[in-house]
């Protein structure tokens, strides 16, 4: 069913209102001439027979019957036609809040919690500071065994003022090696290595997505999921917190999709 604009709606109103007043002036004057023509048929018949003709009695039976007959089926006439154009009013008022609440989409449990309230704080988190230079001077074996012995998979890269360069991820180095084989020093190699292959050197700045500490979890999983199409088979996992929700300011959190997905588990139960 077509859903009926205000105007329509409107002058379905004004067609009820219409058709109310017409059909209850027509009734008035429908039951006074009725009640006219009982008083004068009941005068007339009056003045023409005594109190001893016995035709009044069956006059006057005659006249109740006819009374009692026609004013419910007025009153029923009118009824019927008054509920029908109210009922069919209601009728389309009550359609279309039906198909609004099917048309309601549930509510997302993850856009009524923040980046703030679940992200790893940044006092919590394990991270690798340093400068541009020494971030990329950092060996890739150096960086697999800082994370194997703090049991992460993954390390967020900072600056020194704790803005964002990349986040790390250990099968990421794994699958670094395996593609280059020989053709690097693996005991060597360096981040400053896996930027000299342009894809990698694409993806190691843009390896995560930002938002801010207001950001809701289901905006930050859209964040993460958007910035893992753009990356291609290389991807994105994680989200940086930053006070501003861009890389120009400091990381205050970590957010990763594995920190979404047990919000999304928790609020399901």
């Amino acid at each position: 069913m077509a859903e009926v604009s205000i105007e329509e709606r409107a002058a379905l109103a004004a067609e009820r209102n219409n058709l109310s007043k017409i059909l209850v002036s027509y009734s008035i004057v429908a039951i006074m001439l009725l009640l006219a023509s009982a008083f004068v048929f009941t005068v007339t018949v009056t003045l023409s027979l005594t109190a001893a003709d016995t035709r009044i009695d069956k006059v006057i039976g005659i006249a109740d019957k006819v009374i009692s007959s026609f004013f419910p089926l007025v009153g029923a006439w009118v009824g019927t036609v008054v509920a029908f154009y109210f009922a069919r009013d209601n009728f389309i008022v009550a359609t279309q809040s039906a198909q609004a609440l099917l048309r309601k989409e549930p509510v997302d449990p993850l856009s009524l919690k923040s980046a703030e309230s679940s992200m790893i704080p940044l006092a919590k988190a394990t991270v690798k500071r340093g400068s541009e230079a020494t971030l990329k001077a950092t060996t890739l074996r150096a960086l697999l065994t800082e994370m194997a012995d703090k049991n992460v998979s993954r390390l967020p890269l900072l600056f020194e003022d704790d803005r964002p360069f990349a986040v790390l991820h250990a099968d990421r180095i794994r699958q670094f090696f395996a593609e280059k084989g020989a053709a690097i020093d693996q005991a060597e190699a360096t981040l400053q290595t896996m930027l000299a292959d342009p894809e990698y050197a694409r993806w190691l700045p843009a390896s995560y997505a930002l938002v801010g500490p207001s950001t809701s979890l289901s905006d930050g999983w859209t964040a993460i999921q958007t910035q893992k199409m753009r990356m291609g088979r290389l991807g994105c996992r994680d989200a940086l917190v930053t006070k501003n929700g861009k890389a120009d300011e400091a990381v205050v959190g970590f957010l990763t999709d594995e920190v979404i997905n047990r919000e999304r588990l928790t609020a399901t139960q």
